[in-house]
């Protein structure tokens, strides 16, 4: 899944140099770095903030709720991703947008705000109480393979939202949710 999301992006336009991808196996686009707490929050903190508009952050993997487990040793909580996430954002005048996709990600959703007057998108695979997300067929049924596949056809990451969870939900029963208004709600009109 995080191979099909760095070609989703290729695809969209971004170069390689825009692209910091972690990830413990190595695909033919190469990585910049093992899964880590320092390496993502070098990404988001310093990399990230070198004259950038809009960082786009996909996080996939083995999560509960309010955590991310980044790799076998290592948790990331809310507070740390929202932490990183403001020192860039005060720092520097961009769009974030934050896609999760694990077991209880929706958990992230209400801590994971912005500052005043700061854009952040967060989307998360799983609704807040929802402790399954599912990667059936060794992720071939997945929220991810849905909503890279859709970005890889051209469509909005909103657009991409809606038809991942018209196919998602169906499937396993899984309930995706955004915050496009930064108030740490998920699914609000």
């Amino acid at each position: 899944n995080t191979d099909l999301a760095y070609k989703a992006l290729k695809f969209q336009g971004y170069p390689d140099e825009d692209i910091y991808f972690m990830s413990p196996v190595t695909f033919s686009a190469g990585t910049d770095g093992l899964p880590t707490r320092d390496n993502l929050k070098y990404a988001i903190e310093t990399w990230a903030g070198q004259g950038t508009q809009e960082v786009i952050i996909y996080m996939i993997g083995r999560g509960d709720y309010d955590t991310f487990r980044i790799s076998h040793e290592e948790i990331i909580s809310p507070n740390d991703l929202d932490t990183w996430l403001d020192v860039l954002q005060n720092a520097e005048s961009v769009r974030v947008t934050v896609i999760y996709d694990a077991c209880g990600s929706g958990s992230f959703l209400s801590p994971v705000i912005p500052p005043e007057g700061k854009e952040r998108i967060l989307v998360a695979s799983t609704s807040e109480d929802q402790t399954i997300a599912n990667f059936i067929l060794e992720g071939e049924l997945s929220f991810s393979q849905f909503f890279w596949n859709n970005v890889i056809n051209g469509t909005s990451i909103k657009d991409a939202l809606y038809w991942t969870t018209l196919s998602i939900e169906p499937l396993s029963g899984q309930m995706p949710r955004v915050d496009a208004d930064s108030n740490g709600v998920g699914n609000e009109k």
